[in-house]
C-alpha cells in the first residue's frame, strides 16, 4: 500500500451484531475522531451480522445521513471473524483498513494513532490494551491463556489484543489442588490418602484430552468445510456507493 499518494483511502471495517442502541452514537465519535484529518479520505463498511434486533434499519439511516458509509448485511450470522472477511473484500481500494468493533470498547480516536504510525511506513499496526477492566477470574484466565499460547506457539503471540479462549475443566483440577492442600494443611485427620492423586489428575488429564480433541475436531472441520468448497458467507444487502438521486 502506498504511504506518499495525497488523497489516501483510509477505510474502516466494523462488523456488528445486535449493536442497534449503540451504533449511531460510535458512528458520532468515529466521524468526530476522523475529522481530525481532512488530508485523509474515510470509508466505514459496517458489516451486519445477521442481527436480530434494529441494527440493520440503523444502518441504512446512518448511510442516508453520510455517503461514507457502506452496509454489508450477512445473511445470517456467521461469526466475527467472517464478517471481518466480508469487509476486507468489500474494502479492497483501500490503502489502510482499520478493523474494529462498534460497542466503543475501543475509542474511535485510538484509531487516527494508528494512522500516524501507518504513515511512517509500518505495514501492520496494532493496539493493545495497557490495563483491563475484567474481574480477577478474567485476568486470571488470560495470563494463564497467554502464557500457555506463548510456549506452545512458534511465533510471538501479542497479549491483550483481542481473541478468544478458555480450558475451563483442566481449570477445576487447580480447584481440585487448592483444596487437598487446604485439606491436608487445616484438617489432616480428614484427608483420605490417594483421593488427591487420583482426583486431580483425573481432572487435569481430561481437561488436557478435551482440549485437544476440540483443537483436532477444529482442524478436521476446517478440511470439511475446505471439501464442501461453499463461500465463506453469502450477502443479504449490499449498499455501497452514490444515494439514488443523489441524496445525502
Amino acid at each position: 500500500m502506498s504511504h506518499d499518494r495525497p488523497d489516501r483511502l483510509v477505510t474502516y471495517v466494523l462488523p456488528l451484531f445486535n449493536e442497534a442502541e449503540n451504533v449511531a452514537a460510535f458512528h458520532r465519535a468515529l466521524v468526530a475522531a476522523t475529522e481530525e484529518r481532512p488530508d485523509l479520505r474515510f470509508e466505514f463498511v459496517y458489516v451486519d451480522d445477521g442481527s436480530r434486533d434494529d441494527s440493520l434499519d440503523r444502518l441504512l439511516e446512518l448511510r442516508h445521513a453520510d455517503p461514507r458509509v457502506t452496509v454489508l448485511a450477512l445473511s445470517r450470522n456467521f461469526g466475527h471473524q467472517v464478517a471481518v472477511t466480508a469487509g476486507l473484500d468489500a474494502a479492497g481500494d483501500a490503502d489502510a483498513l482499520i478493523v474494529m468493533d462498534t460497542d466503543l470498547q475501543d475509542p474511535p480516536r485510538v484509531s487516527l494513532e494508528l494512522v500516524r504510525v501507518w504513515e511512517k511506513g509500518v505495514d501492520v499496526v496494532y493496539a493493545k490494551r495497557r490495563t483491563r477492566q475484567d474481574g480477577v477470574f478474567k485476568r486470571a484466565t488470560a495470563f494463564l491463556f497467554y502464557w500457555l499460547l506463548a510456549r506452545l506457539a512458534s511465533i510471538d503471540i501479542p497479549r491483550n489484543v483481542g481473541d478468544f479462549r478458555g480450558i475451563a475443566i483442566s481449570a477445576v483440577s487447580v480447584v481440585g489442588a487448592a483444596y487437598v492442600v487446604w485439606v491436608r494443611v487445616f484438617v489432616p485427620d480428614r484427608a483420605v490418602p490417594g483421593w488427591a492423586f487420583l482426583g486431580v489428575g483425573m481432572f487435569l488429564l481430561s481437561g488436557l484430552q478435551l482440549t485437544m480433541m476440540g483443537v483436532i475436531g477444529g482442524y478436521l472441520g476446517r478440511v470439511y468445510v475446505e471439501a464442501q468448497d461453499r463461500p465463506l458467507y453469502s450477502l443479504a444487502l449490499s449498499a455501497r456507493g452514490d444515494l439514488p438521486g443523489g441524496a445525502s
